[in-house]
């Protein structure tokens, strides 16, 4: 939970106080310092390859599962692509997989939206997530 709220924390940050837009965010693009805590990098890179004449950041993001595919059809980022992206980061931690991770054909949150659709919610959970607190299914389910 520490991971996710630092991470949103600094996307807030960078919406409403530096009006800066990532618009490449991806779990490869969060580190963790000492603590666990989340340092977002690449911050405003997206700017300089746009400024640089390529437009398609919001497609290359979007190849690896981090773009939603109506949004991929804009060609800059925007606060939307980064909290889009944002929720697939969230999706990775609580299911253990990778965006790019086809299960059943679908994306991850095309996946998720099955399975809670489906009421196996308990089964979309990461296993390692489950083991270290039991009783987080729980939780989350009611959130």
């Amino acid at each position: 939970m520490r991971i996710v709220i630092g991470i949103t924390n600094e996307i807030c940050f960078l919406h409403t106080k530096e009006n800066i837009i990532h618009g490449n965010l991806a779990s490869s693009n969060i580190l963790l310092d000492e603590q666990n805590n989340p340092k977002i990098v690449d911050v405003g890179l997206s700017r300089l390859m746009i400024t640089a004449g390529n437009t398609n950041v919001i497609a290359i993001a979007g190849m690896l599962g981090y773009c939603a595919s109506e949004l991929s059809k804009i060609k800059n980022a925007s606060t939307k692509t980064d909290v889009y992206s944002l929720g697939v980061i969230i999706l990775e931690l609580l299911t253990g997989k990778s965006p790019s991770e086809a299960t059943g054909g679908l994306d991850l949150p095309q996946w998720v939206a099955f399975i809670v659709k489906e009421e196996w919610t308990n089964k979309m959970f990461d296993v390692e997530l489950m083991r270290d607190a039991p009783n987080i299914s729980d939780e989350l389910l009611i959130h």
